[in-house]
């Protein structure tokens, strides 16, 4: 799965495989995963995707991914977790899905 943020493609399939160092990592942050994550916590998926698409693209910072829509911050959450991609029944139109360049999973910023 690849998503983009401030202009930088970012392909998730090279976070893996997890570490037990990214698991440590992790839990310093705030995210015990897979224990007590809680996807539907804004601030843990922010730090979860932040943490694997930094692992990708080093220079990528959190003003990128906090500006992601909430949907592909939570389908790179389920491709992460997963290790697939998830199809969601996702309306065809309205605010979120209207942007330029933007297509399901991907997101242009």
């Amino acid at each position: 799965m690849k998503i983009t943020a401030g202009g930088k493609e970012i392909d998730l399939e090279k976070a893996f495989p997890f570490t037990l160092g990214d698991l440590r990592k992790l839990k310093k942050l705030g995210v015990s995963y897979p224990l007590d994550f809680n996807p539907r916590d804004p601030e843990q998926t922010a730090i979860f995707v932040f943490y694997f698409c930094k692992k990708v693209v080093p220079e990528i910072t959190e003003e990128e991914i906090d500006a992601l829509l909430p949907e592909v911050a939570i389908d790179a959450v389920h491709f992460l977790v997963l290790k697939k991609e998830v199809v969601l029944d996702r309306p065809t139109s309205g605010a979120s899905t209207d942007l330029p360049g933007t297509t399901a999973g991907d997101q242009t910023i």
